[in-house]
């Protein structure tokens, strides 16, 4: 097997899927243990009791787009660290995503559209697992932002890279 067919059907795919992860433990579990029997736990009684779960959702989420945003926005000066982090690191976890998606789908299959909603439906699901399982908070603004990240990705790839021959990613040359 030729050394860039290697790269492109393990090595990427292997990458994508440490990335998948590393952003599955940061998002979900803040970087903390992955404790299998409380998600369990988490799951089965918000199963046996739908309630208890939407009533956290009315109370600690947020469902009005550009609501953190807007609030984070118009306290800048007094913004701290958190919540800068929070508002960026929303933008840049998902850029790698932006990403990977032309270089394993091949570009021609991929537009900003397509890398938007596959952004979107991966924050989604990270999102929603918060309110479920009671990790972590829903909010809608977390959604755009790593929307918005992954875009920003695609963006990146667009400008700085492109599929040779040999299927792998490269700089542009400049002619």
């Amino acid at each position: 097997m030729k050394k860039t067919s290697i790269i492109r059907s393990i090595v990427v795919p292997a990458l994508f899927a440490v990335y998948l992860y590393l952003l599955v433990k940061a998002i979900l579990f803040k970087f903390g243990p992955i404790e299998g029997k409380f998600l369990l736990h988490q799951f089965l009684y918000h199963l046996e009791n739908p309630g208890s779960m939407l009533n956290r959702l009315s109370v600690s989420s947020n469902f009005i787009p550009f609501k953190q945003i807007s609030s984070d926005v118009r306290s800048l000066h007094n913004l701290g660290l958190f919540q800068l982090n929070n508002f960026t690191g929303n933008i840049y976890i998902f850029i790698p995503f932006g990403i990977f998606v032309p270089v394993l789908y091949g570009e021609k299959n991929v537009s900003l559209e397509k890398v938007f909603f596959l952004s979107f439906l991966l924050s989604l699901m990270l999102e929603s697992s918060q309110a479920i399982l009671s990790i972590g908070t829903f909010d809608v603004d977390d959604l755009l932002l790593n929307s918005s990240g992954g875009m920003i990705g695609f963006g990146i790839y667009s400008l700085f890279g492109r599929r040779t021959s040999d299927g792998l990613v490269s700089a542009k040359q400049e002619s």
